[in-house]
């Protein structure tokens, strides 16, 4: 990571655990404010993709699949933008699938780093299974007991983390393996 990518890279944590307080600060306002910015970033990160895959993929072997990805995650992107005129029962659903999911992909990931005996796992089996239940809290809040807030509040907590190891990775110190 060069330095410029390290500066970037703080401000754009710190700016995230700002935007988490905004979210936590006004509950109300921020079910909008989640489903804006669950938007902008899906639909940004799908023409990043189609992007890459115009200038580069399309002659890579599995360029179709970053074509689809790209795809994919543009129609998310604007679907979650025509969600926002009626944001309450989208937003605890979304949030918690897409919450659950992430703990999945977490814990999966964790089962692969064990059979290939990493050492570093529980940090990801913590991150999983802890994703896995906030997840499945926001479904049981926001559905059953009808607090649609708790959706933002575990957007916000989610914001914090990922801030939280953006910024760590900053001041992490890269090993370069050099082939003689």
């Amino acid at each position: 990571m060069t330095r410029f990518d390290r500066i970037v890279n703080c401000i754009f944590g710190i700016l995230q655990i700002a935007f988490a307080i905004v979210l936590m600060v006004s509950p109300g306002r921020g079910l909008i404010l989640v489903l804006a910015a669950i938007s902008i970033g899906l639909t940004l990160t799908g023409v990043q993709t189609l992007i890459y895959y115009l200038d580069m993929a399309r002659s890579m072997v599995g360029g179709k699949s970053v074509l689809y990805r790209g795809l994919i995650f543009l129609d998310l992107g604007i679907l979650t933008r025509s969600l926002i005129d009626d944001p309450r029962i989208y937003l605890i659903a979304y949030i918690g699938l897409l919450t659950v999911i992430t703990g999945m992909v977490g814990v999966f990931r964790t089962y692969d780093l064990i059979r290939r005996g990493a050492v570093h796992w529980r940090l990801t089996a913590a991150y999983g299974i802890t994703h896995v239940i906030m997840g499945i809290a926001v479904l049981v809040f926001g559905f059953f007991l009808r607090l649609p807030v708790m959706a933002v509040f575990a957007y916000a907590l989610m914001l914090i983390y990922s801030a939280c190891i953006r910024i760590a990775a900053v001041f992490k110190e890269n090993k370069m393996i050099y082939i003689q």
